[in-house]
């Protein structure tokens, strides 16, 4: 009992001394009773220190224990004695997990977002603790008197880059911050020495932030493109403004309606690079674009293919990567003429200036049209392996290549009966010999410019190939040129086949590959002659917009144009056919005209020079338009005349159009003249189309004002419209061929001539396409075996000639008169005789004739027999094949009496004949032979006549009665005369007799 008292004495006074220290007199929650004042084994907090941190209020208005709870608790007072330091919170559990309201931070620190630091919060803070309170480690000094007042120094704050990246680079105590302008950093900082420089590229918003700010980026950029990435900016990419702008650069006018407050060059850097319309105010204030890394490209037909941006800027038709496209959304099958290389392949050709930016961005910042080639000029790139390889390797089209194209490109399925063949194309010819009693396999021959150089046994989707040796960049190669599948082969007596392929691509023989062939083939044209026109309106309707133009009649201005523009069509042919240059040459456009003289510009416009002064110091020009005094004035030399009329082109209003300007450059005294320049007419007939058609071939949507475009022969560039790798209709020769066209092609006058004795030739045959004239069948004839041509066939340079039909009458020979069995039918260069010019079919009017007819006697008795002798002589290397004669009157040919050849046989184009004549039933008196001969096909030549007298040999009275009869029979007239007199006679006598 003893002892258990004693224990409970003891536990008494156990608890009594526990109730004596702080921690009982105070409780849990009063952090500050224990560690607020020098308590032996207790951390040591300096209250006063701690009120005036930068933790002081956290957490609390006006008691220091919260903001113990907050760093040490959960924010609230503790249960028990909160000495558990794994609860101690770090500077991120608030600063950048937004506890206790604490200022967020997301920048500069280990983790940020954008900008991260290798050192902790503690490196730069320890600089700034109360310098009254002392702690043993540094963590806790900065989390329990730390302030602001010696953070960077007392007048510097976080907004001031350069003190920590310029002024403290490499200071340990600030955490060791690098200097952008030597440190490596990704872009160029040597020309930056404030802060403010900082915040165009590193922050976001506009405001002045703490370098903790999340506006803060390590890169961000904005909307001033110029200010970092002109010469000498910061940016990694540098662009020299200077070189984009003026008239040589090809975007210097872009996004130029836009407006901004900022450099104007920013507008075509927003334009690429920029989002939404390309204005400033939907550009970011802060950072970039959201299309500063992926601009629009003329590669990805974001401009100037397939749809106009909002820029209007000029479309191209063809020669791009894209351009099966164009006009064709669902990408069917098309001639539209698509390159394989981008656009900057070419452009870059033609830059003002170059630096370290990929191609694509070169053309785009620096490209310009000086240096563009001629790209109406064909046969410069695509005939010269050296300027293919620099002009976008063009293809060559005059060398051998590996690849095949469809026989047929839109069907690329053809028929062919047994024993005809199916042209391939290249001069190869597909002939289908036999099909097997089955109906499996076919028998078919191939050709090659009609020479049988492979045959064999196919089944249905049996692979063929049939394979040459060409030579391909100095090397011999054995490659497929023609590759065949048949699809079907059908039996019975019209058995025939069905089959696809595909064959080399074509290589251009020398008169295919001058520039006019390609013209020829590849332009669709609108005009035999050139048109120009300009766009000088536009307006918005609900649906559509009204469109107006004017033909351009006169342009002297060259500047934005290409020289095809301001060129007569026959001056190009000229020099292209001299010139086979990068760039032909250009006259300069200026026109003299002496006094008095007028100049027709055209119909119902012309200009007159009336009078220069004495002292050759002005002019006095006077402009007519359709029969009125347009605009009459004396004009000084260096000035122009100009005549501005108010045309109504739209129902209600009157719009002022210059239409005529011309500037005199030089007025001279003897003889009296003045030479014009700048020379620009319009018609002032104004046309309107709407945004909704085809214009000449162009898309009229992608028109504005002050747009030109021309048509013609020749194609103004490589991008115009009506360019295709395919004419398609084939079957129109004349369409390109005839003379009229003019196209600097070989052209026969076809369609004037009819080609002579050719005009009927082929004319029965069905035609699927539509003809300019049936001349066209005629052409088949030759060309194509008279078949209707799919495809340009090569036998245009070597066309049947005229012995195939006329003398060995190969199938189909339309009829044409067999010579084959003449010497005539032997000859050759038929043409030097029958064609006039280069088509024109003569056929002469050339018949046998009969030579040195003569008879054994002049007179003869009557009974006597007398020969005839005479000489036939048929056309040029022909034969005669009969020769005949008629007694006193011709009759009919052929029902004459023959004269027989000497040699037994006619078969000479000059036969001695011979036949005798009988004289005893002929009437005495004088008569006339007449001899006539006949080459084939019943041609009979003009007779040839001899006389002769036949005498009865009797008394003088009857040989006076003789000669009456004689010549009465000589002269039919005479005896019809005798018949009806002896008629007349007898009537009356009758008559008379009667009356009795």
């Amino acid at each position: 009992m003893y002892v258990l008292k004693n224990r409970f004495i003891i536990l008494g006074i156990i608890l009594f001394a526990a109730s004596l220290t702080p921690v009982a007199m105070a409780g849990f929650e009063n952090c500050i009773f224990c560690h607020g004042s020098l308590t032996p084994g207790m951390p040591y907090v300096n209250l006063t220190s701690l009120d005036n941190s930068i933790h002081g209020r956290i957490n609390n208005t006006n008691n220091l224990n919260y903001a113990c709870y907050a760093c040490h608790w959960n924010g609230t007072p503790p249960s028990k004695h909160a000495d558990n330091r794994s609860l101690i919170k770090t500077c991120e559990d608030c600063h950048v997990s937004d506890l206790f309201n604490a200022p967020p931070v997301t920048e500069h620190i280990p983790g940020g977002q954008d900008i991260t630091t290798s050192i902790g919060c503690i490196s730069c803070h320890n600089n700034s603790i109360d310098a009254n309170a002392i702690y043993n480690k540094t963590s806790d000094g900065v989390a329990h008197f730390g302030t602001t007042t010696n953070l960077m120094s007392p007048s510097i704050r976080s907004t001031n880059c350069t003190w920590c990246h310029f002024d403290n680079s490499g200071n340990t105590a600030w955490g060791t911050p690098k200097d952008p302008r030597v440190s490596g950093a990704t872009f160029n900082h040597t020309r930056f020495n404030s802060s403010t420089q900082c915040y165009s590229c590193h922050i976001s918003g506009g405001s002045t932030p703490t370098f903790h700010n999340s506006s803060l980026g390590k890169w961000m950029g904005n909307r001033d493109c110029v200010l970092c990435h002109d010469t000498g900016g910061i940016a990694p990419k540098l662009v020299d403004i200077s070189a984009t702008v003026g008239n040589k650069s090809v975007h210097s006018s872009l996004n130029s309606d836009s407006v901004t407050s900022l450099d104007r060059n920013n507008l075509r850097c927003w334009a690429c690079h920029g989002d939404g319309d390309g204005s400033e105010s939907a550009q970011p204030a802060g950072g970039h674009p959201l299309n500063y890394k992926t601009p629009k490209s003329c590669n990805n037909n974001n401009c100037h293919s397939i749809s106009q941006s909002r820029y209007k800027e000029p479309m191209i038709y063809s020669h791009f990567q894209n351009a099966s496209l164009n006009g064709n959304p669902n990408n069917a099958t098309n001639y539209n003429i698509s390159a394989s290389a981008q656009c900057q392949a070419c452009h870059i050709n033609s830059i003002v200036k170059t630096d370290n930016n990929p191609d694509v961005a070169l053309v785009s910042h620096y490209g310009s049209k000086d240096n563009l080639v001629d790209s109406f000029n064909c046969a410069y790139c695509h005939l010269d392996k050296d300027n293919s390889e620099d002009w976008g390797t063009a293809t060559l089209v005059n060398k051998n290549r590996t690849g095949l194209v469809a026989l047929e490109r839109e069907r690329n399925r053809f028929t062919v009966n047994r024993g005809d063949s199916a042209y391939l194309g290249g001069g190869y010819f597909l002939e289908l010999v036999e099909v097997s009693t089955d109906a499996d396999e076919a028998i078919i021959r191939v050709l090659k410019n009609y020479t049988t150089v492979d045959e064999v046994s196919l089944g249905i989707m049996t692979p063929y190939e049939y394979e040459e040796k060409v030579i391909i960049d100095n090397s011999t190669l054995k490659i497929p040129v023609i590759t065949l599948n048949i699809t079907s082969i059908f039996g019975s007596n019209n058995s025939f086949i069905q089959f696809e392929g595909h064959r080399s691509r074509k290589v251009h023989t020398d008169k295919e590959s001058e520039d006019s062939a390609c013209y020829a083939c590849h332009l669709y044209r609108y005009s035999g002659e050139k048109e120009r026109y300009i766009v000088i309106d536009r307006e918005s309707k609900d649906s559509y917009d009204e469109i107006y133009y004017t033909r351009v009649l006169v342009d002297f201005n060259p500047e934005n144009k290409s020289k095809i523009y301001f060129n007569d069509d026959d001056y190009v042919f000229s020099q292209l056919r001299n010139n086979s240059g990068k760039y032909l040459s250009v006259p300069d456009k200026q026109k003299y005209l002496k006094e008095g003289e007028t100049w027709n510009i055209a119909d119902n416009y012309s200009l007159k020079v009336n009078e220069v002064s004495t002292d050759s110091k002005e002019a006095w020009l006077t402009l007519m338009i359709n029969g009125s005094i347009a605009e009459s004035r004396v004009v000084p030399l260096g000035s122009s005349l100009e005549y501005t009329p108010g045309i109504r082109y739209k129902v209600h209003t009157e719009t002022n159009i210059t239409v005529f300007t011309a500037k005199i450059n030089h007025i001279s005294q003897g003889p009296n003249f003045v030479i014009l320049g700048d020379v620009v007419a319009l018609s002032p007939d104004i046309m309107k189309t709407t945004s909704n058609v085809t214009l000449f071939g162009y898309n009229a949507s992608w028109f504005k004002p002050n747009d030109t475009f021309a048509v013609g022969r020749i194609p103004p560039d490589l991008h115009a419209p009506n360019l295709y790798d395919d004419r398609k209709n084939w079957a129109d020769c004349v369409s390109c061929h005839d003379a009229s066209n003019n196209l600097g092609i070989p052209g026969p006058d076809a369609i004037s001539s009819r080609l002579g004795k050719h005009s009927k030739l082929n004319d029965n045959m069905s035609s699927k396409a539509i003809l300019s004239d049936p001349i066209d069948k005629a052409c088949w004839a030759c060309h194509t075996a008279g078949a209707e041509p799919q495809m340009h066939s090569p036998t245009y340079v070597t066309p049947r000639d005229c012995k195939s039909c006329h003398t060995y009458q190969e199938k189909p020979f339309f009829g044409a008169i067999y010579i084959g069995d003449e010497l005539h039918g032997d000859k050759s260069n038929c043409g030097s005789c029958h064609i006039e010019g280069t088509h024109t079919l003569k056929r002469f009017q050339v018949t046998p004739v009969i030579k040195d007819a003569t008879i054994s006697k002049k007179e003869a008795s009557r009974g006597e027999t007398v020969k005839i002798t005479a000489e036939a002589i048929a056309g040029y290397g022909m034969k005669i094949r009969a020769v005949e004669y008629f007694l006193d009157k011709t009759g009919i040919p052929g029902n004459g009496t023959s004269l027989e050849p000497l040699d037994g046989t006619f078969n000479s184009q000059a036969e001695q004949v011979t036949a005798e004549l009988n004289t005893t039933n002929i009437s005495t008196g004088t008569h006339i032979i007449y001899i006539r001969a006949m080459e084939r096909n019943n041609r009979w030549g003009d007779f040839s006549q001899v006389n002769i007298s036949i005498t009865s040999g009797g008394t003088g009275g009857s040989k006076a009665l003789e000669s009456a009869r004689a010549l009465l029979n000589s002269i039919p007239f005479l005896n019809l005369i005798y018949l009806l007199m002896s008629l007349a006679a007898a009537y009356f006598i009758i008559l008379g007799f009667i009356r009795r």
